[in-house]
């Protein structure tokens, strides 16, 4: 499969799964009738923010895919995923708030397992070669040692 073709494929399984889980478990009256914090966004807001994060959400698979389609990696973004698409249900159409923390709790963790996997890496897929402090300067890491440990900035005199 080309990658426009897979890229195009985990768009449609994000934003279509969420448009699709959005369109059954829509915020009804128990929803309104909650006592919300005064940060709550406006109900338009919504969807627009849910559609670039569901954006996101795909173009991550398709990357991970494109680099490590069977590893780690690859498993944690189909379980957030997974996650992702089971709060609303138990959220709006069950209305089991502490269940929906649950999944919330081990979403926040399986993103955070996922994002050391996934991150450094270039559009190839590969990690960027040398440190980031000798990058700055314009070195390698392993080039001039001298120059390596030499302060970045002196003070003037």
């Amino acid at each position: 499969m080309s990658p426009r073709g897979a890229l195009v494929l985990f768009l449609a399984l994000a934003l279509g799964g969420g448009l699709v889980i959005g369109y059954f478990t829509a915020p009804d009256e128990w929803y309104a009738a909650l006592a919300k914090p005064v940060f709550n966004p406006p109900a338009w807001l919504f969807a627009p923010v849910w559609t670039v994060l569901y954006v996101l959400i795909a173009v991550a698979g398709w990357r991970v895919w494109r680099h490590a389609r069977g590893g780690a990696a690859m498993k944690l973004w189909w379980a957030q995923l997974v996650l992702n698409f089971l709060w609303s249900p138990v959220f709006f159409a069950a209305h089991a708030i502490g269940a929906a923390l649950g999944i919330i709790v081990l979403l926040l963790a399986l993103i955070g397992s996922a994002a050391p996997r996934g991150a450094n890496r270039s559009p190839r897929g590969r990690r960027p070669r040398g440190n980031a402090r000798a990058a700055a300067r314009g070195q390698r890491s392993c080039g001039n040692a001298r120059a390596a440990r030499r302060p970045t900035f002196q003070r003037e005199r």
